[in-house]
């Protein structure tokens, strides 16, 4: 005779399918600290493993730190001259910087470089920083 525990537990192989099922689901909502990415990420992995929310404002302070004003990101991208989108929210979350500000213009590659935040020697990393040597300088 079996552990009831050994009997309903799952196989550590299904777990980890799971597991990757869901990262995979989750990583592409765009989220920060606050806003509506944080509930979506929280409602899919309380099918889960479930527990109860709660929500504190924006503005609460909480010891030393006062919570942020929510971050909603519903779409961002970096165009070339010809509109082709070469860096797009659709392909990872990781082409964003949290709480970024909004920008709505047409600038030289220059000012993008220097606005954009990359890791110079990781060429071949989701980052802004790809730009180099795309489209017309």
């Amino acid at each position: 005779m079996g552990s009831i525990v050994g009997e309903l537990a799952p196989t550590s192989d299904s777990v980890g399918l799971e597991m990757y099922e869901l990262i995979e689901e989750l990583y592409s909502i765009p989220r920060s600290l606050t806003g509506e990415g944080v509930r979506e990420t929280l409602r899919r992995v309380r099918r889960q493993v479930p527990f109860q929310l709660f929500e504190v404002p924006s503005g609460t302070r909480i010891y030393d730190w006062v919570i942020p004003n929510e971050w909603n990101l519903r779409d961002a991208w970096i165009a070339d001259l010809a509109g082709d989108r070469i860096v797009d929210l659709k392909e990872s979350p990781l082409h964003v910087l949290g709480y970024s500000v909004p920008i709505r213009a047409r600038i030289p590659v220059e000012e993008l470089r220097a606005r954009a935040f990359a890791l110079p020697n990781k060429s071949e990393t989701i980052s802004p920083a790809n730009i180099a040597g795309r489209g017309p300088q």
